[in-house]
């Protein structure tokens, strides 16, 4: 007898929790929609073309996307420099970075074609079973070799190697969007 009243006041209790929870959930209507917002970084000055250019790609998108998907751009480094940025897009708090000049040149890494206005975005999923990168066990990803300062002389030379790369995992995990018209 004491089972069966237990059971009872359990499943009462459940029913009663059921029925108090079933409430909670707004309904969405018909004229609601789910909305997205993303931060894109930069560390370029408002005046510049990187910058322009940015604020320019959150308004196609938005414009697209009839307002549904927002992206809040970010000028002068106010999310942080170019490490931080990358470092937050690698951990994935933001998504959107601007990846600037190639190492000593003025040569965008991502190239806008003069003759027709469009560039490409790429993206990625940056983990370990998606994308990431990779060096050979036990060999440090830089290595350095110094001339020998202990002797004469004005030249010296040195040499800086990398032997690094990436790895993509799933084909899921990066993809490139072509002929994005910016100008």
């Amino acid at each position: 007898m004491r089972k069966i009243i237990k059971r009872s006041v359990v499943v009462l209790l459940a029913g009663v929790l059921l029925f108090s929870l079933s409430g909670c959930k707004k309904k969405q209507s018909k004229d609601e929609v789910q909305r997205y917002a993303w931060p894109l970084g930069t560390s370029s000055p408002e005046d510049t073309v990187t910058q322009l250019y940015a604020e320019k790609f959150a308004k196609e998108v938005s414009k697209l996307s009839h307002g549904k998907m927002k992206i809040e751009v970010y000028p002068n480094s106010t999310l942080g420099g170019d490490r931080e940025l990358l470092e937050s897009c690698k951990d994935g708090d933001i998504p959107f970075v601007d990846m600037k000049t190639k190492a000593g040149t003025n040569e965008e890494v991502v190239p806008i074609k003069s003759e027709d206005g469009t560039t490409s975005l790429y993206v990625g999923r940056l983990a370990l079973d998606g994308l990431h990168a990779v060096s050979f066990a036990g060999v440090a990803p830089v290595q350095t070799w110094l001339p020998d300062f202990s002797t004469a002389g004005a030249v010296k030379t040195g040499e800086v190697e990398m032997n690094a790369a990436i790895a993509l995992k799933t084909s899921k995990a990066a993809g490139v969007f072509r002929n994005i018209k910016v100008k």
